[in-house]
């Protein structure tokens, strides 16, 4: 097959092309062998919209290119090749996801039910007071703090120690002051003390940890900062302070498009796994791994949820 036989019908793309011969503006007309291809202004007009950085001859010579591979290929009996199958099925798949699928459960049409669902199993996350993230170092007799003055004495001076050892050099993250915590772990054992590293996680002010505790803690307003040593009934503390998250009193209508965010990405991958669940069922093949398992590419999803180009 030779390109000779080509015949190109270039018009201004946005206007209209109408004959008697096309029921629809044409703005190419591809004739290969007893091939005919009509390019229509609609279809030209898609493939821009899909990629918006082509300009519009660019973009027609792209699709005429495109027709004689396609032309090319039912010429040599390629239209039944089980890989040409399998990828035409990928694709078909693919517009599927893009075209039908993904509107269906954008964030538009995510049923309000479910966002109230959420939010009343989710209440503590809009409604808390302040809260501390923390992780600490205490050096300690067996969880209390040392009754015997010398054994008091002894676990300031470790605890003083290990603050000094933070201050000279202060850690990066929460880890290095978890990692560099565990190398701590045998400076107390000389005496009978422990050096202990405990993960406080989030916590409030007054709520499961002695006051003794929260109050210093939550005077300090910083974040992954040491705060010096501290005392209290457990022990001397050296704390650090991960993260500060404010305290939020939310109604639904305030967060919902927050909760909207979060929740449509988990919806649409509940309904994916249904529908593959369901052609499953339909089309025994496909738990053969030829089916939709195979073929189903969620990256259309991924796609829509980053706001990335396909």
């Amino acid at each position: 097959m030779t390109r000779t036989s080509l015949v190109m019908l270039f018009v201004t793309v946005g206007s209209l092309v109408s004959s008697m011969a096309f029921a629809k503006p044409v703005v190419a007309v591809i004739e290969a062998g007893t091939d005919r291809v009509e390019i229509s202004l609609e279809r030209l007009n898609l493939y821009l919209k899909e990629n918006p950085s082509l300009a519009p001859k660019i973009a027609l010579n792209q699709i005429i290119e495109f027709e004689l591979i396609a032309a090319q290929a039912r010429e040599a009996g390629l239209q039944n090749s089980p890989s040409v199958e399998i990828a035409t099925a990928k694709t078909m798949v693919g517009l599927y996801l893009k075209q039908a699928f993904e509107p269906l459960w954008s964030k538009e049409n995510i049923p309000d039910e479910l966002l109230r669902t959420s939010y009343t199993r989710n209440r503590r996350i809009f409604n808390h007071p302040e809260l501390r993230k923390a992780v600490h170092v205490i050096v300690t007799k067996e969880s209390k703090f040392p009754e015997d003055p010398a054994l008091a004495e002894a676990a300031k001076t470790i605890a003083d120690r290990v603050f000094a050892h933070y201050s000279a050099s202060p850690p990066k993250d929460m880890e290095e002051f978890q990692r560099r915590a565990k190398t701590m772990k045998t400076w107390g054992e000389d005496v009978g003390l422990q050096v202990e590293l405990q993960d406080l996680n989030r916590f409030a002010k007054r709520g499961r940890y002695s006051s003794n505790f929260t109050e210093p803690v939550f005077a300090v307003s910083g974040e992954k900062v040491v705060m010096p040593v501290f005392k209290t009934e457990f022990g001397y503390h050296i704390v650090w302070i991960e993260a500060v998250t404010p305290a939020r009193s939310d109604s639904f209508e305030v967060v919902r498009e927050e909760i909207l965010d979060k929740i449509t990405p988990e919806v649409r991958s509940m309904k994916l796994i249904a529908l593959t669940d369901q052609l499953s069922e339909q089309y025994p093949p496909i738990n053969r791994g030829v089916g939709a398992r195979r073929l189903m590419n969620a990256r259309p999803l991924v796609a829509l949820e980053f706001g990335e180009e396909e």
